[in-house]
């Protein structure tokens, strides 16, 4: 599979700015992001990630596309670049987390 370059050095340079670390740190979480998203746009993909608790969790997950769910709330979403939505096959519901919890 090809990736687009420029993509992943704009998501490196948003990564960088949010999380204020090295360009180095940025590019390897955002290849982590982007082989991710590929990936769920393409097909169901397993992964494991760390919960706010301390938990792990095993997903199944895909891109939105598929689900139906509207935001609830202002309309306004803020846009953080280390986060990653997904919706759950399993618990049939959208979910999200954090590139460096990704195990």
């Amino acid at each position: 599979m090809k990736y687009d370059r420029s993509i992943l050095m704009k998501r490196s340079q948003q990564i960088s700015k949010y999380l204020n670390v090295s360009l180095l740190e940025a590019i390897t979480q955002a290849w982590t992001y982007i082989k991710l998203t590929y990936k769920m746009i393409f097909r169901p993909t397993w992964f494991t990630y760390i919960k706010k608790n301390g938990e792990k969790r095993e997903a199944l997950g895909c891109d939105l596309s598929i689900s139906t769910y509207e935001s609830k709330g202002s309309g306004k979403k803020k846009f953080i670049p280390t986060l990653i939505t997904y919706y759950d096959l399993h618990k049939m519901s959208v979910r999200s987390f954090h590139i460096s919890q990704l195990v």
